[in-house]
């Protein structure tokens, strides 16, 4: 199913708040790993993929701030609490990912 306004309501599911998040990648995918509260959701997708939903998010946030206003970035580069090297990477946490994923 594609998801679309005119078959999505967002009033009919659960929402969950995303109190972390990291994105690592390596050549062949990239790796969303959100936490919320106590549980952590791992999800893959394929670079083009991976792109159109960073146009979606630009989109969203220039359509944010134009109605409510700039949001403050946060002071400094924040470090990730979560251990990356089990994503087929070296770990380090910088999202450098370039070992293909492990079988």
């Amino acid at each position: 199913m594609q998801l679309g306004p005119n078959n999505f309501n967002l009033q009919d599911h659960a929402k969950k708040l995303i109190d972390q998040h990291l994105v690592a990648f390596n050549k062949f995918l990239f790796f969303l790993v959100f936490r919320t509260g106590n549980d952590v959701h791992t999800y893959a997708m394929v670079p083009q993929d991976h792109k159109v939903l960073q146009q979606v998010i630009n989109k969203t946030l220039a359509q944010y701030e134009e109605q409510f206003g700039p949001i403050p970035s946060p002071p400094g580069a924040i470090p990730s609490p979560i251990d990356v090297s089990d994503l087929g990477g070296r770990g380090n946490g910088k999202g450098s990912h370039d070992k293909k994923p492990k079988d």
